[in-house]
């Protein structure tokens, strides 16, 4: 038992699965932020081209 408890804490592969994990993250959170960024910017557009077609399609030139 005790020594299978000794083998269990020497045993560094769950470590190295930790690191990997923290290094995707630290690679995905800035690309989402962008992600949002941009959806945030294209739904102000979008939404100002649509009022202007709007406008268009009710009063046209």
């Amino acid at each position: 038992m005790i020594a299978a408890l000794r083998a269990m804490l020497c045993d560094d592969r769950g470590a190295t699965l930790a690191e990997y994990g923290l290094v995707a993250a630290g690679i995905a959170v800035p690309f989402i932020i962008a992600a949002l960024s941009i959806l945030s910017t294209a739904s102000v557009t979008l939404g100002s081209a649509t009022g202007g077609m709007q406008s268009i399609g009710a009063n046209p030139p």
